[in-house]
This record gives structure tokens, sequence and C-alpha cells, in this order.
């Protein structure tokens, strides 16, 4: 995915009119209609429906619509921020992450860096995995913070990936189940004698009895969980049509806190929402939760930020 593609997308979709958008862009048509098509190749949905006659948005163009806006708006952001670098002469961070569990532990962090660094501009940016990696390969960032096997599914070869800590693959809970309920799930899921399919049935049959019964998620974690575990062997007798896929992880989290749905993710103990009822699944493999950044980076603020991160993970 690149600007060109965005930009083209986003100019279409304002104008449903392809000549127009060419005319707007200073493009030709032929060249709008080639990078339309390579970006609903690339993302493999259609993202038009198109006659002679008209032209409209599908429903995934719909929903890839504020996406893809806020990915350019954020391109344009940081080659803006980068192009005033060598005019401020001042010491700057930026921090990509997908998820805002960074909010949990950030401002930590960032007031010690800030007391040691005099002048420092930090900044999150949060966009997909893809969109981090891109910006890191470019040195529009300086780090992308995350599940190493999440921004794999996205991303290849955006740098070294050093781990802060493990991130159990959870389940994640309302708050407002009963005490015998809570009980029971403490008890089945910290039994070291079920295999994994008889743990999740007891789980789930739990989970009815306190009419729990939709599973949320989001199609980026639903794609890693798939690649590590047999998703339906996880989910056990919950189907296909007891999911709803949410666009983000804070909105899966807010169904979540709602108290009618349920959430499945890996998560760091240190970053749990102690509002919620967190049950990790040891008896699986966990996820990796820490860094990428360039392995030859030498920037002051980059090496204070590892520092701080590692100490904070460790205590």
């Amino acid at each position: 995915m690149n600007s060109n593609q965005l930009k083209c997308f986003l100019e279409v979709a304002k104008e449903l009119n392809f000549a127009k958008a060419a005319q707007n862009l200073h493009f030709s048509q032929p060249s709008v209609s080639k990078q339309i098509q390579s970006l609903e190749e690339e993302l493999k949905v259609k993202l038009f429906e198109r006659n002679t006659r008209s032209v409209s948005l599908t429903n995934a163009g719909r929903l890839f619509f504020p996406n893809a806006k806020s990915i350019y708006r954020q391109e344009l952001d940081a080659i803006h921020n980068l192009s005033k670098l060598e005019q401020e002469y001042l010491p700057r961070l930026l921090v990509g992450s997908y998820g805002m569990e960074v909010f949990f532990y950030m401002h930590h962090i960032y007031s010690k860096l800030m007391q040691r660094i005099p002048g420092l501009q930090p900044d999150v940016i949060f966009a997909p995995y893809q969109s981090l990696s891109s910006s890191l390969k470019s040195n529009a960032i300086d780090m992308v913070i995350g599940i190493k096997e999440l921004i794999e599914e996205q991303s290849s070869g955006i740098g070294t990936f050093e781990k802060l800590t493990d991130a159990p693959i959870t389940y994640i809970l309302p708050e407002n189940i009963s005490i015998s309920a809570r009980q029971k799930l403490y008890h089945v899921i910290s039994s070291d004698k079920k295999t994994l399919s008889g743990l999740t049935a007891e789980l789930f049959n739990i989970m009815e009895d306190c009419n729990i019964k939709r599973r949320v998620t989001s199609p980026v974690l639903e794609s890693a969980i798939r690649s590590r575990l047999n998703i339906y062997e996880l989910a056990g007798r919950y189907a296909d049509e007891n999911v709803q896929y949410c666009d983000n992880v804070e909105s899966a989290f807010l169904q979540v806190k709602a108290g009618n749905a349920f959430f499945i993710m890996p998560q760091p103990e240190k970053i749990k929402n102690k509002k919620l009822i967190n049950l990790p699944l040891l008896s699986v493999p966990s996820f990796h939760y820490g860094f990428y950044c360039h392995h030859e980076s030498e920037k002051e603020t980059v090496q204070q930020l590892k520092k701080e991160l590692q100490d904070y993970f460790s205590d």
C-alpha cells in the first residue's frame, strides 16, 4: 500500500467519478484506475462498484475509507514533521503502535525521558501495522511497539525485534459476572490437567450460564490466532455466527465492557485491564510483546527509550 494508491482511492471515493478524480489529482484516468486496481488486488477486496453510468463504494470500501484517510494523513504529518527537524534542532521521538495499550505505561516512560533529554518532543502514531512497517523502513518513525506475531502477520523485514515480555492468549470477560461464576472460571483456568479443548468447553459452559454468548474480535487478531492455534478448537462450539468482527481492538474492548461479549487476544500481564476479568491460557504457547527498531539506530532518544521500556517490563 502506498501514498498514490491511498490518494487515488480517497479522491475517487469523494467524487464517485474516475474522470473527475483524475482531473483533481492531475493524473490520467487510466493511471487512477490502475492505482485503484492494484490497491484492490493488494487488499483482496473490491472497493468500488462501477458501471457505465455510476460509481459507488462497496461495503468494504466504506469500511476502509476512514482507515485510508487516517493512514494518508499520518503519512503527510510524518513527512511534514521530518521536514522541520533540521530547522527545529530539537530531539524528537516517534513511536508507532496499532493498539492503544501503550496508554497504560507510555506516560511513565515519557516522563523519565523528558527529564533526561532537554527539549525532547515525543509522540505516538496509531496506525495499522502495515503502515507502521513502511514508516519504520523509511525512517519516518523510530520504533514500532506491539505483538511480534501480529506485526509479522502484516509486515516483514522491518528491523530487529526485541522482546519485552510474554503475551499469553487471554480470555477477557466482563466484570458483571457473579462471584460463584468467577470462582468456577478461576478453578477451570488454573487446572493443569485439562486439555485445551476440554478446558475451553468448560469455560464456555460457564459463560453461557452468565448469558455471555458472543465473541468479539478484530480481523488482525483472528488471523494471528488462527496461525498459532486451531481457532475452532480454541473457540469450542462457538461457530462463525457467534463472532462479531470489530474494526479495531478498542472497539472489541468496548463490547466486553458493555457486558454482553468476551474477547480472546494475546495480552501481557503488566498491561491488562484490571476492571475486566483476565484469564490467561497458560497451557498454550504465548505470543511475544516488544518492539521493532533499526538495529543500527544510534539516536540517543531511541537508546534511552529502549532502556526505559526494558526497565519497566522487567520490574
